[in-house]
């Protein structure tokens, strides 16, 4: 064998040697990443809390596959408690040109955060060959930024069931509220336990620039709001989910959507904050899963809570003409209060005359309707009749700002 040929062999060998280390080079992962800020489990975050973290080669020596890189990452942040939703984009910036050599530190500055609340967040690094490294799931904790912590409106969760909705109707009033018909409640919920009030609608007005809706003199504080449209409704529904960490609920047009962005009318798959529907209200008021079981309600009262419209609403009879602090009067079954009189809440609903037969899972109401949206739960002002937690009623203009009408606030639980 000649020189010459050894050599080739030699050559030959070397390649495919080098073609098959680099293989292996390229099967190991590419980075890890470490914490720089807030260290895990910090407390007294700022409101508006810049997230850092590191990318480094997973091997000592430096070691990594040549021509893959980390393209972008993944920043993963919810309040603890709460799913992760979609991830915000982060692009690397890169030294001279050179996509191998990325600037360090890595950053993120968070959307403005709720105050005093737990969150928990976490990074992937997605690489220019498609392979993802995750990081480890860090938390950290926010301070009152400088301000009074206002605590967001206790809920409480309503399970899955059914109900007759609208019964308890009079035979005239069904013939524009009507017909009775049976309704699946087919997702688990949460819903205020308070209507929205003053001090939680002003907070929003303060960090948003909007006006204050006026309260006719009364007060502010923890009386529900009021003077408030559908639209002021929602946006506050949206602002709140941002404080929470969720996904909106609504588009600029009012629709519900998902958590990316596609209109729905399918209650289970939105994420944010958002008015209840009709048959959430009705159902909540009627005491929900713990009075309803298998369709029958056990106590079948005639306001939200009990018979005696006294012990639970501020109605005509003893309002003083005006509204009155939240939670004075006694819950329903399920904990909520002030679902018959005081205000009037918003739902989601066009109103229209029921068009349902047989049952009907979650409904969200007709498409659009001439009569505006509904409202429910009876105003401080009005009769017993009116304020029955059956009785529904309606504002023509989803703008209308009226002194008896104000909302209250829920969310899906999402397995």
């Amino acid at each position: 064998m000649s020189k010459r040929f050894r050599f080739l062999i030699f050559v030959l060998l070397a390649v495919i040697l080098c073609v098959f280390l680099g293989s292996c080079v390229y099967m190991k992962p590419i980075v890890r990443i470490t914490l720089l800020t807030p260290i895990n489990h910090a407390t007294n975050q700022a409101l508006n809390a810049t997230l850092s973290w590191e990318a480094l080669p997973d091997q000592p020596d430096g070691l990594s596959p040549r021509g893959v890189f980390v393209e972008y990452y993944r920043v993963f942040l919810a309040i603890s408690d709460h799913f992760y939703y979609e991830p915000f984009i982060v692009w690397p910036e890169r030294v001279g040109g050179n996509p191998e050599e990325q600037a360090k530190p890595l950053t993120f500055d968070t959307p403005y955060l709720a105050r005093k609340t737990p969150y928990k967040w976490k990074i992937e690094a997605v690489n220019s060959d498609g392979s993802v490294i995750p990081s480890e799931e860090w938390v950290f904790e926010t301070g009152t930024g400088g301000m009074q912590f206002l605590q967001p409106t206790p809920m409480v969760e309503i399970g899955s069931g059914y109900f007759r909705m609208g019964d308890g109707l009079e035979e005239w009033e069904i013939q524009w509220m009507g017909p009775v018909h049976n309704v699946i409640i087919g997702i688990t919920y949460l819903m205020g336990i308070y209507e929205v009030t003053f001090n939680e609608f002003d907070a929003f007005c303060d960090e948003t620039g909007r006006s204050k809706p006026y309260d006719n003199g009364w007060g502010r504080g923890t009386r529900p709001v009021m003077n408030v449209s559908w639209w002021d409704a929602i946006a506050y529904c949206n602002w709140l989910s941002g404080k929470m960490g969720l996904s909106p609920a609504y588009d600029a047009n009012g629709n519900m959507i998902t958590p990316s962005g596609q209109v729905t009318r399918n209650v289970s798959m939105v994420a944010g904050i958002r008015l209840p529907t009709e048959a959430e209200w009705e159902y909540a008021a009627r005491g929900g899963s713990a009075d309803i079981v298998a369709g029958v309600e056990t106590n079948k009262y005639v306001y939200s809570g009990g018979n005696n419209l006294s012990d639970v609403a501020w109605f005509r009879d003893n309002s003083g003409s005006k509204t009155q602090p939240v939670g004075q009067k006694a819950p329903n079954e399920l904990g909520i209060y002030d679902m018959t009189g005081n205000v009037e809440e918003w739902c989601f609903d066009w109103f229209a005359n029921y068009i349902y037969s047989g049952s009907v899972m979650n409904p969200t109401g007709p498409q659009n309707g001439s009569d505006g949206r509904v409202t429910r739960g009876g105003i401080f002002y009005w009769w017993p009749d009116d304020s029955k937690l059956c009785f529904r009623s309606f504002m023509g203009d989803p703008s209308i700002r009226f002194y008896g009408t104000g909302f209250r606030i829920v969310r899906t639980v999402i397995e």
